[in-house]
């Protein structure tokens, strides 16, 4: 009988370390992190859904006490990851209710493609929106810095996650390294040494690629504070776009009407008189620059400015070329020159304004020459707007300068 009930326990202890392991080696199953580089297909260009298979419930705690829960949703196949913040808008299961006044869900990938998805009251009804592509020109980043690092088992670490997994404890040379508790990697080893090569997941938590094998990492504590995930699970989620009104689409609809308001405007004018000549050529100048900024927003509304070259060069090109701005001001200067001549009897004061108006164009020449030489030093790809530049700043600040009589 006792030999039975030794056989009958063993056995069940056996089924459930089996069960355990086998769960674990589920979880643990990231096909996204079996190559040594991120998948080369952005996963939200393969469809109008974006899926994910596991859920982390996870309690971050900040150095003051306060404590926040976050919903991860991570699809394994491809990267990417999803994030509610806080309990607004989602069930305490992790499912989220898209109609929900207080849903909010942001959305990344590897790739530096990110989706805010929202809900906004408009005229009395509920509006979903998705911002995506232009607006957020943000790189993803799992949130503490933990790739190509080396960290040393410093023993066995508590799981806080219900399955009772074996987890152990690594740190990272450095009184101020974060302490990770993992769990998983290869079957029947305790390294002692991890090399962390690529990591999937938010704030510390989610999968992380080493020298032996794919862990989870359930808890990190650091200077930042405490992220600890309560809740590990096979789920699945989803997010269908066409759900979701592109809130770009509007803004560019909007933009695009507008620009095309005001380029009728100025293709309708008509100048005469004296001075109409040099009128003319603001007005064509004005004309063209419209017409830059058409074609700047019909690119921009095309792709994904993370990932588009031509998409980041359009929208550095709706801030406007200085150089061409100023060719305006000189005309405008050359046309209040054109009027003065048109005075017949000119007063002191008049004279005073003609010497203002050479003067102001011999500043407008001048930082001419200055920015044309700058968009050569500016002219790469990931180079900024020569308008943010401190250079650029330097110039409109002596452009403002002017002398004591002309003020």
């Amino acid at each position: 009988m006792k030999a039975k009930l030794l056989i009958t326990v063993t056995l069940l202890i056996c089924t459930i370390s089996f069960a355990q392991t086998s769960e674990l080696e589920r979880l643990t199953n990231v096909p996204a992190l079996i190559p040594e580089n991120d998948p080369p297909i952005d996963g939200s260009t393969s469809g109008t859904v974006l899926n994910f298979d596991k859920l982390v419930m996870i309690t971050a705690v900040n150095p003051d006490g306060v404590e926040t829960k976050i919903q991860l949703y991570i699809n394994t196949s491809n990267g990417d990851i999803a994030t509610i913040t806080g309990k607004v808008g989602n069930a305490d299961d992790g499912s989220f209710d898209i109609d929900d006044p207080d849903f909010r869900l942001t959305y990344y990938n590897p790739h530096g493609r990110v989706y805010n998805f929202f809900i906004r009251k408009k005229n009395g009804s509920i509006v979903r929106y998705m911002s995506s592509m232009n607006t957020e020109i943000v790189a993803y980043s799992g949130g503490i810095p933990i790739e190509r690092t080396t960290v040393y088992r410093t023993g066995d670490g508590i799981n806080p996650l219900p399955q009772n997994f074996p987890a152990h404890s690594f740190k990272a040379s450095g009184s101020s390294a974060p302490t990770f508790i993992l769990c998983g990697g290869k079957p029947k080893t305790k390294p002692n040494k991890l090399l962390f090569k690529r990591f999937i997941g938010y704030s510390g938590i989610g999968y992380i690629k080493t020298d032996e094998g794919i862990f989870m990492v359930v808890k990190v504590k650091s200077s930042k504070g405490t992220f600890t995930a309560n809740k590990w699970k096979n789920e699945r989620h989803k997010i269908t776009l066409s759900d979701f009104k592109h809130i770009e689409g509007e803004m560019y609809s909007d933009m695009a009407a507008n620009n095309a308001s005001q380029t009728a405007k100025l293709e309708n004018k008509t100048f005469s008189g004296n001075c109409s000549d040099i009128e003319s050529r603001i007005n064509q100048l004005k004309i063209e620059q419209k017409k830059k900024e058409k074609k700047n927003i019909e690119e921009m509304s095309r792709g994904n400015a993370v990932t588009d070259a031509n998409v980041r060069s359009a929208m550095k090109g709706m801030y406007g070329d200085p150089v061409e701005l100023l060719e305006i001001d000189e005309l405008s200067v050359e046309l209040k020159l054109c009027k003065w001549e048109q005075i017949r009897v000119k007063t002191d004061s008049d004279h005073q304004k003609k010497a203002c108006y050479m003067e102001e164009k011999a500043r407008i020449h001048q930082a001419a020459n200055e920015l044309t030489a700058l968009k050569q030093r500016y002219s790469g790809p990931n180079d900024p707007p020569l308008i943010m530049t401190p250079e650029y700043r330097e110039i409109q600040k002596r452009m403002q300068t002017k002398s004591t009589n002309c003020k």
